[in-house]
């Protein structure tokens, strides 16, 4: 009798499994059905805009006289340092000097954290590049049957378009993406690894590779644009201005000839088209929140200044790659540059060999500290001298490169008092001239600004031996522009 009891409860279980599995199985059907179903809408969406795309490209083309740039100011900026007299020392008669004293640097460079690379298996097929001496292992599908193409006209163009599109190329916008993101790269570094990642694709061909970086863009949701002369270029809106490079206007919005590692081109003209991929509208952004995640090549920086008798020497360490990214960083707005953070490594490093220098001093010493560092432990040249060319500095630029100028001080200056300080400060803009600002916590004097119903006192970095409240004599009745640093 037990056995039957037993065989009755296992058929009733069997039974209720049944009635639980049916439902869920027809379930689950009908969600693949459904999934499959909105799979191939968006597949036929995505199609539709190729095709119609490049239709257009066929049609749709005209010659664009091009812009010659931007010009930034104009005015010549000093050829030396300008120099003030020296405030007196008020020491008491024959007490020696003191001697130089070493700030003590970061007891090993606080190196920033290498970025988070994916590993292939050995039989996937990968193109292998360096990004600024990082390693990177990118997936490699198909071989594009664009790769053949060797005309660079509108129809080259348009075939070009219609090939990758039809190429397995989802594997290569998602990869790209994703080492977007885990070398922590802003809109400007997607650009250059796409570069680098063209290169790999399309060995032999310039024109070709910038047809690729075009498409890539276009597929990650860019508003992106070609045009050709001689040679295919890649055309780019910005949210910011870019200076010295040639440029064309359609529809109120600027497109720039930028290119990605080199001086800029100067075409006179270029054929190029009015219309735009739906669905791909953003502008390239060329503020530099953090800095990549680039493997680290160790340089250092020894640096002297003195104040109040005391002399003082600091070393800091920072990561050459870094340097070497942003040696063709387009010129932009100066807010870009004075928002900007070093990477980890130096602010920690520059904060802890500071810190102890201004530590139980007033804001007003403090800013005359910081000032006297920025005014004297650098040297000055213009970057026409340097260079050949105007080159705003980021912080990390300042500290590797031999000479800088005015705004690379004023961008440096800035930086160590917002944070060491926790002062407000903003970017005077005079013609030929770049300073500075600071909204002391307590009445200061000397020369100021009014900015957002706030009083600054002025500080200028180039200005060797000024204190804050002086600026340079020839700017004393120069209104400047105000620059408002993004916090």
């Amino acid at each position: 009798m037990k056995y039957y009891r037993n065989l009755v409860k296992n058929f009733v279980f069997l039974f209720l499994c049944i009635l639980i599995v049916i439902p869920s199985a027809l379930a689950q059907e009908k969600f693949d059905d459904w999934l499959k179903k909105e799979q191939q809408k968006l597949q036929d969406y995505k199609d539709e805009r190729d095709r119609e795309f490049g239709q257009f490209l066929q049609r749709e083309w005209r010659e664009m006289q091009l812009m010659r740039g931007i010009k930034v100011d104009k005015t010549p900026k000093p050829v030396t340092k300008p120099v003030a007299d020296p405030v007196p020392e008020k020491l008491p008669a024959g007490k020696p000097k003191p001697p130089v004293k070493i700030i003590k640097d970061v007891p090993a460079p606080n190196i920033d954290p290498k970025p988070d690379l994916p590993d292939l298996p050995a039989e996937v097929r990968a193109l292998k590049f360096h990004f600024f001496h990082t390693p990177v292992v990118f997936p490699h599908g198909e071989k594009f049957r664009a790769a053949s193409s060797a005309r660079y006209d509108k129809q080259g163009i348009a075939q070009f378009w219609q090939d990758m599109s039809k190429s397995d190329y989802e594997p290569y916008i998602e990869n790209a993406l994703q080492y977007k993101t885990r070398l922590g790269l802003n809109d400007w570094g997607y650009c250059v690894f796409l570069k680098k990642l063209a290169a790999g694709v399309f060995p032999r061909s310039e024109s070709q590779q910038n047809l690729f970086i075009w498409f890539v863009l276009i597929k990650s949701g860019y508003d992106a644009r070609v045009g050709y002369s001689s040679d295919i270029y890649v055309l780019l809106p910005t949210v910011n201005s870019v200076f010295s490079v040639p440029y064309f206007t359609i529809e109120n919005k600027r497109y720039y000839v930028i290119p990605f590692d080199a001086i800029p081109a100067r075409p006179m003209s270029l054929t190029t088209y009015d219309g735009t991929y739906r669905g791909a509208t953003r502008a390239i952004d060329l503020h530099l929140d953090k800095l990549p995640k680039l493997n680290y090549v160790n340089s250092q920086r020894k640096l002297r200044f003195e104040y109040g008798s005391q002399a003082y020497s600091l070393t800091l360490h920072f990561n050459k790659n870094l340097v070497d990214f942003l040696h063709f960083y387009p010129q932009t707005d100066l807010d870009v540059y004075f928002s900007a953070q070093p990477p980890l490594s130096l602010h920690q490093a520059l904060l802890n060999n500071l810190r102890p220098v201004v530590k139980d001093k007033s804001e007003k010493e403090a800013v005359n500290i910081l000032l006297r560092f920025v005014q004297t432990a650098f040297d000055y040249k213009t970057d026409q001298a340097q260079f050949t060319r105007e080159k705003y500095f980021f912080p990390i630029e300042t500290l590797h490169y031999p000479f800088s100028d005015c705004e690379d001080r004023s961008i440096l200056f800035a930086y160590l008092v917002r944070n060491l300080l926790k002062l407000d400060v903003v970017g005077l803009d005079y013609p030929g001239h770049i300073a500075t600002a600071v909204n002391f916590s307590d009445p200061a004097e000397g020369a100021f600004v009014e900015f957002e119903r706030k009083k600054y006192i002025i500080c200028d970095p180039t200005y060797v031996n000024a204190p804050y409240g002086r600026t340079l004599p020839k700017l004393q009745n120069v209104k400047p522009k105000i620059l408002k640093i993004r916090a």
